[in-house]
């Protein structure tokens, strides 16, 4: 999982070592020791005529597997890197995106091609798109996203866009500075809408999928800070819609490991959460937790978001207020 407090400065590099044909052969070997090896599974093709340790690459997830795949091409081009192959480089969070393919992006309005390990664009591609990392060409964060963005779904830009506004990568004027640029190239308008669901106050993978997912069920605002009649702190949650005296929070490990204080056991962090989440209840508030689990069956999570929607606005048309105070960031 990418660290929300840093972010990245040059694209990650393939995580296995890589071995070509031609080494190979130079070292004494010949194609049949090569297919020999293959097949006692010494040795397995990334693709043809570059190789890896199997057991190295059956450890990656598909991710990582992903930046194997973009070393193994990358002495085929001298094209820049782009789309989501380019997003997997900066170690942007990816989402449910094919990752088959690496991109490339050539400049120019024709000479696209897809073949079954590469896949190279044709678009206008000026110069400010593109900068140079680790010694390869590749198109800046804020271009890479604007790509994402009019190439894939809106959940997989949602995920990537969020965490580098959030981090401090890039700002809204730049990429809007981008989409400016290719308002011409396909998909422009639909980069559009798709940048208009993306909020940098989320602070991981897993509340901007939630934020996503819910979108459409009740007004939602990010990152709300809860304190009590006191004025004192009491938390700051995910999402909140005040209207119906609801907070939601994404429930992930990661998060318990973020808020555990130094020394602190994930168990005495998992009991301090519990009784900040009393703490909100008390105040008059509905807490509803969101798991990677509910998120697998979105209609499911939106049905049951909408439930407790509805019971806060009958508790609020009761008379019932929450105490203390509702702020948004």
């Amino acid at each position: 999982m990418p660290d929300l407090n840093s972010h990245p400065d040059q694209p990650t590099e393939s995580p296995v070592a890589l071995t070509r044909r031609a080494i190979i052969l130079r070292a004494g070997s010949s194609d049949a020791e090569i297919r020999r090896r293959q097949r006692a599974g010494d040795l397995a093709a990334v693709r043809p005529g570059t190789y890896a340790d199997p057991a190295q690459l059956v450890a990656l997830d598909r991710v990582e597997q992903h930046r194997v795949l973009i070393a193994a091409t990358a002495a085929r081009t001298d094209l820049p890197l782009s789309h989501i192959s380019a997003a997997v480089a900066w170690d942007l969070p990816i989402w449910g995106a094919d990752l088959s393919r690496v991109h490339y992006t050539r400049n120019g309005g024709t000479g696209g091609r897809r073949g079954s390990d590469r896949h190279a664009h044709s678009a206008m591609l000026p110069v400010e798109d593109v900068t140079i990392c680790a010694g390869r060409a590749i198109t800046t964060v804020a271009r890479t996203l604007v790509d994402v963005a009019r190439t894939e779904s809106a959940d997989t830009l949602v995920v990537a866009a969020d965490f580098a506004l959030h981090s401090g990568v890039i700002t809204q004027a730049t990429l809007k500075q981008v989409v400016d640029r290719v308002a011409m190239s396909p998909g422009a308008a639909r980069a559009r809408r798709a940048l208009r669901l993306v909020d940098g106050r989320s602070e991981s993978p897993g509340e901007s999928r939630t934020r996503y997912e819910l979108r459409d069920c009740l007004p939602l605002e990010a990152q709300v800070e809860i304190r009590d009649e006191d004025g004192r702190f009491i938390a700051r949650v995910d999402l909140g819609c005040q209207e119906a005296m609801l907070l939601i929070e994404f429930d992930g490990v990661a998060k318990y490991l973020a808020l555990r204080r130094p020394g602190q056991s994930i168990e005495a962090a998992v009991l301090a959460e519990k009784r900040r989440e009393d703490a909100l209840r008390a105040l008059g508030y509905e807490v509803v937790r969101v798991t990677w689990q509910d998120l697998a069956d979105p209609q499911r999570l939106a049905a049951r978001i909408e439930a407790a929607y509805r019971r806060g606005l009958a508790r609020r048309a009761a008379g019932h207020r929450p105490r203390g105070t509702y702020l948004t960031r």
